[in-house]
């Protein structure tokens, strides 16, 4: 049984999730992506999995209703935030009324994954950007308990996974509102895991906290108990660089349905670049500010609720979209991108990239000076 088309998967987990003997489990090929594997001899021909799956039918997308640049009015939260934190107040809302939040958060090994929230101390863990596909685990099966049992939820991901929730739950409950990011694409883990691998041997140190962004802007920032010890700003961080030029794409982001104006969750954020081209902001534009698409009624209520936590002005879905190519289309690959691959399964992920990007192979040291390089662009 084929669940969907070659290179569409979003890997939303929905077949397996709600598969009634279990017989779908996960495989992965040599760059990371994942496709989901049919055990023939348990399925049992229900075709539950394809009927669910979100990936083999158009997106249920809305036009947003109203559009606001946006950000939170406590100054430290926006410099700790990746845009103008208009997010984390929606987090801290909906945690402070007696609700839960689902969202992604970096474990220890690089790894991302979503976990539940339910107080005002954990939301700190899912703020900032996360430029990897972070792993759903069980969390939709989470979500529909908490729902059942008459729990208010907030579920904050990519819009594909978002699409993959209300494919699993079937019914658009009224406690539950989702949340998506303005997405660039989301590579496999185990380019950063390789890249966060090859950081800590160089430096000797291991990391326990990592953001992609800092008090500098866009930056990759490794820390060891509270002190980092690697910092590099996105055109020099050689992970930063093959993320931004979609060198990384996976199959399903270079064809991806959502990457428009219409959206599927109640809320979509993101960062408003382009603000104040059209007509001029009002507001403060240093620490950051947020996109604030408002797309359903649910989305309304909640953005209600957290007006006095907020600066807003509203904007044009236009000014939003032009100032946001995620907003006008998927990502176009890297020219590069194939090459990439078929060095990556003989060299791994710091040479093969540098070879695609014209990068010199670790070109900076810890200490912040240039490494001598030999003819083939290695560091010495």
């Amino acid at each position: 049984m084929k669940i969907c088309e070659q290179g569409y998967c979003i890997e939303c987990g929905v077949c397996a999730a709600v598969c009634p003997v279990q017989c779908i489990t996960w495989r992965e090929d040599p760059w990371g992506e994942r496709t989901p594997f049919i055990n023939s001899e348990q399925c049992i021909g229900c075709g539950l999995c394809a009927n669910r799956c979100p990936a083999a039918k158009m997106p249920r997308a809305m036009r947003p209703q109203e559009v606001y640049a946006a950000y939170s009015l406590d100054l430290e939260e926006r410099r700790r935030c990746s845009s103008g934190g208009a997010a984390t107040v929606f987090a801290r809302r909906m945690v402070s009324s007696g609700g839960a939040v689902f969202g992604a958060s970096f474990e220890r090994d690089g790894q991302v994954s979503h976990r539940c929230v339910t107080d005002e101390e954990g939301i700190e863990a899912l703020q900032g950007s996360k430029y990897v596909r972070s792993d759903l685990g069980d969390s939709y099966h989470r979500i529909h308990k908490k729902l059942m049992r008459g729990q208010e939820v907030l579920f904050i991901g990519a819009p594909c996974q978002v699409d993959g929730l209300y494919a699993y739950l079937e019914n658009d409950f009224e406690r539950l509102t989702t949340m998506d990011f303005v997405c660039h694409g989301a590579p496999a883990p185990r380019y950063f895991r390789e890249h966060l691998q090859c950081l800590e041997q160089k430096a000797g140190r291991k990391s326990d906290e990592m953001a992609f962004r800092g008090e500098k802007g866009y930056c990759l920032i490794l820390s060891q108990d509270g002190q980092p010890f690697y910092e590099q700003d996105r055109s020099r961080d050689l992970y930063y660089r093959a993320f931004l030029s979609n060198l990384l794409c996976r199959d399903c982001c270079i064809r991806c349905p959502y990457a428009s104006t219409a959206r599927v969750s109640d809320i979509t954020v993101g960062d408003f670049w382009g603000l104040g081209e059209e007509r001029p902001f009002l507001g403060d534009p240093d620490g950051g500010v947020s996109e604030v698409l408002i797309n359903t009624r649910k989305g309304e209520r909640l953005l209600d609720l957290c007006k006095k936590e907020l600066y807003l002005e509203h904007r044009t879905l236009e000014e939003a979209r032009l100032g946001n190519k995620q907003l006008q289309g998927p990502p176009a690959p890297h020219p590069m991108r194939e090459a990439f691959r078929r060095r990556y399964r003989r060299v791994g992920f710091e040479r093969a990239a540098s070879r695609c990007l014209n990068y010199d192979w670790w070109p900076f040291s810890f200490n912040g000076k240039r490494n001598r390089k030999n003819k083939e662009g290695t560091a010495r």
